[in-house]
């Protein structure tokens, strides 16, 4: 990640003087893993956690994939606190090289924490909120995640959007924004018009699968409602498709396809319908240990 940073705020050294004179916009991808397991951070940010009285990982040292440190949670908290200052060094940059207010800046993840379902007894971190799960899970814990945006020529200070939106939709989004098409076809929709604090479209539904972990799993956001269905081993097939109303069950815990049976239908239909087979994405059980 140092390495990526140092790179990247080179780039925008090197971007900014075209940037400014009118001419040659630029696109960079900041794909920062931190924090992520193979939990290490340099000295100097793991310090100030060091004498929280966290409790140590014997285990860290025997992982056969990542390197990790005994004090796992201290140095969490490290990789974030390292993290966040990396990200306040790019808006510096941004901001020292006079281009803040004509650049948008995206933030944001592509699942919930894995600390989560690692260190369940660690509840401080809160780090999927109230969310039941996290990465791996097709729950709100493993699937929703905040996104933060910043243009401050476009983007009214402190706005909020709460159209559920997918990381599908980022194409369309910046070839409106740059105004061209895409050249790929996709089932994303701009939310440009929202960033601008216009009206937006939304989605039908949502869909989302995955094949690890004790999968596969499904699952359908089909506006307040959440269908999810797991494999069941004792049939060899998925069982029945269970059904969350999310304002009132934002942990989905209590299932009510039984009483919304309607609902239940149109979900299912939509989680049908939104699956492409093919051969190297079954939705069957896989042999442990693939990936």
């Amino acid at each position: 990640d140092d390495v990526f940073h140092e790179t990247a705020l080179d780039f925008i050294d090197r971007k900014a003087g075209d940037q400014k004179a009118g001419h040659a916009p630029f696109f960079l991808y900041m794909n920062y893993t931190a924090p992520h397991l193979g939990h290490t951070a340099p000295e100097a940010s793991v310090a100030p956690y060091s004498d929280m009285g966290w409790p140590l990982n014997p285990d860290a040292k025997k992982s056969k994939h990542y390197e990790m440190d005994e004090a796992t949670l201290a140095a969490y908290a490290g990789m974030i606190s390292h993290l966040d200052r990396q990200v306040g060094e790019i808006l510096a940059r941004l901001e020292e090289k006079g281009i803040a207010d004509n650049t948008l800046v995206f933030f944001t993840s592509d699942n919930g924490a894995a600390i989560a379902k690692t260190n369940p007894e660690f509840a401080m971190f809160n780090s999927n909120g109230p969310f039941r799960g996290g990465k791996g899970d097709v729950t709100e814990g493993g699937l929703r995640m905040p996104t933060v945006a910043v243009w401050p020529k476009v983007i009214k200070p402190g706005s909020t959007i709460t159209t559920p939106l997918a990381f599908w939709d980022f194409l369309p989004t910046v070839c409106d924004i740059a105004g061209v098409e895409p050249q790929a076809a996709t089932d994303g929709i701009s939310f440009y018009p929202a960033l601008e604090g216009d009206a937006q479209d939304e989605h039908r539904y949502l869909y989302w699968e995955y094949n690890e972990w004790g999968g596969p799993f499904q699952a359908v956001r089909m506006g307040e409602w959440k269908g999810t269905r797991v494999w069941d081993d004792g049939t060899n097939d998925f069982s029945a498709m269970k059904l969350y109303h999310l304002p009132t069950d934002l942990r989905e815990e209590k299932d009510v396809s039984q009483q919304h049976p309607e609902v239940t239908a149109d979900v299912f239909r939509a989680m049908v319908e939104a699956r492409s087979d093919h051969p190297e994405w079954t939705l069957t059980r896989r042999a442990p240990g693939r990936m």
